[in-house]
């Protein structure tokens, strides 16, 4: 357990989150890990978190799902396989399991799926073993058995099984049932999180179901109608499918400069800022301003990221991200996964030229870049970002806290992922950046403040609003993410992978 005042937790609360976690798994409430409730935790289950943070049960409430954060803005979806499993040899039965689950949902909603056997998908299922390629591993056999992205951009809806669990597809046969699990999984595809409704599909622990008697609980159907509305019991809405595949249309970009040429001040997006001796540094490929509380020096005009900070090596074009270390305020340059460590605007004496690895801070092998770090103001942590997932930074042993992380960024409730910059101001406030926007974060809220995004420019570079573009570029701005707040997730993923009572309800403070 970290020290600190807000992460201290008293006998008392710990009473109160395990008698949470008894009440959401329908167990006696005795406010004590008893047997009942240690067995619960050890079942196997899904790996998307129970409950939002803060959440806590009320006599008063009254229905028992509960909605995720995002939904589809269409009816047509389509699924593709992009693996298969290793443990069941006919494809053919593993398809039909899969089918036969998106059929179900097909029946409570207007909702309409259409597999697509190449290309892009709005769900892809995928079948993988530890790392398999989304920061969220799986645990090997028993434990967290799936989980899945909710709605939304990137990996929205993206269903993963572990590979490790023996699978099986018939009644008959001795393993985890796929059907029952992948119609479970499909539920947060479509946008619903967990129910503590014991006999409902999205009740998190697993429970074989027969599929020739199978139906949803009232609990499942309530809350699907909530987000797609509801089915007529005597008509069966169709969707015409699409003549051809949906295609995905890459955002119009504009006309790159040459990188060699210092990017223009009032027309640019930024890599990374931070705030390192008392200013300001906005980082931008090979180039970075640095400003004070007056506004930008250097006669408003980037220096280049060799001239200023001596010793990085020439290779290093472009930060990822960047901060002070509060322990001994040495800065750490992250750039693709190598980081670099300087004392002042000096590399460290000895320090290796070709950088050290990001997984020197714990991080997993498939992370390929940093894309912010910030030390928040709520407590004073320090936090990585990376594609819609953040860990925190144990400053002392210089490593991310392997307990409870990573986590989702759908905490961070209106944040655009993935971000492309983050900092915390000289006033405490957290800015990210993403584009040519940037958002104010409110801590006490936990949510960004309502009257963002607006234009980076005019605040960050002292640009006059609606600063007249270069004719040399294209007026097209650079495209703003508006991904699920849960899974790249976006949350919109969704999935933070504990079964252990502390993550059942941690809240991020």
């Amino acid at each position: 357990m970290e020290s600190g005042r807000a992460e201290l937790r008293t006998a008392e609360e710990l009473g109160t989150i395990i008698r949470d976690f008894q009440q959401f798994a329908g167990l006696n409430k005795t406010g004590y890990l008893d047997e009942a409730t240690i067995a619960q935790m050890k079942a196997p289950r899904c790996g998307v978190q129970d409950i939002r943070p803060g959440y806590r049960y009320s006599r008063r409430r009254r229905r028992r799902y509960i909605l995720g954060p995002s939904k589809w803005k269409k009816r047509h979806l389509t699924y593709r396989f992009e693996t298969y499993s290793n443990v069941m040899s006919d494809y053919l039965r593993t398809r039909d399991a899969i089918t036969q689950a998106l059929k179900h949902w097909e029946k409570v909603t207007t909702l309409r799926f259409t597999e697509q056997l190449s290309g892009e998908a709005d769900i892809k299922i995928k079948f993988g073993k530890n790392y398999h390629g989304d920061g969220y591993p799986f645990d090997g056999r028993g434990g967290i058995l799936a989980h899945a992205f909710f709605p939304g951009d990137d990996n929205g809806g993206d269903t993963h099984f572990d590979d490790d669990e023996r699978w099986v597809t018939e009644e008959h046969q001795s393993g985890t049932d796929l059907f029952s699990v992948a119609v479970h999984e499909f539920g947060h595809a479509l946008g619903l999180a967990h129910s503590d409704v014991r006999n409902a599909i999205m009740f998190p622990w697993y429970k074989k179901y027969n599929r020739p008697n199978f139906g949803f609980h009232s609990d499942d159907i309530e809350a699907i109608s909530k987000l797609y509305g509801k089915v007529h019991p005597d008509v069966i809405p169709t969707v015409a499918p699409p003549t051809s595949p949906p295609v995905t249309q890459a955002p119009t970009t504009p006309k790159p400069r040459d990188k060699n040429s210092p990017p223009l001040t009032c027309d640019t997006t930024y890599d990374a800022i931070a705030l390192i001796r008392g200013e300001i540094f906005i980082f931008k490929g090979k180039w970075n301003w640095r400003r004070d509380q007056k506004g930008l020096l250097d006669g408003n005009t980037p220096l280049s990221l060799h001239r200023l900070w001596y010793g990085m090596p020439d290779h290093v074009e472009y930060i990822d991200a960047v901060y002070e270390r509060k322990s001994d305020h040495r800065i750490i340059f992250f750039s693709g996964n190598r980081y670099y460590v300087f004392n002042a605007n000096q590399l460290v004496h000895g320090f290796p030229e070709e950088g050290r690895p990001i997984t020197d801070y714990g991080l997993p092998n498939d992370i390929e870049k940093i894309d912010a770090v910030f030390t928040w103001s709520y407590n004073s942590r320090t936090y990585l970002i990376t594609g819609n997932m953040y860990w925190k930074l144990d400053e002392k042993e210089q490593r991310v806290v392997p307990f409870d992380y990573p986590r989702d960024m759908g905490i961070w409730q209106g944040v655009p992922t993935p971000v492309d910059a983050a900092f915390q101001f000289w006033d405490g406030v957290t800015y990210f950046f993403k584009g040519d926007q940037y958002w104010q974060f409110n801590d006490e809220l936990m949510k960004v403040e309502d009257q963002f995004p607006q234009p980076s420019a005019e605040k960050w570079m002292g640009c006059p609003l609606n600063s007249t573009r270069s004719e040399t570029e294209s007026n097209t701005k650079a495209p703003v993410g508006g991904g699920s707040s849960i899974y790249k997730l976006s949350i919109g993923p969704v999935i933070l992978l504990f079964l252990t009572l502390h993550l059942f309800i941690t809240k991020l403070r």
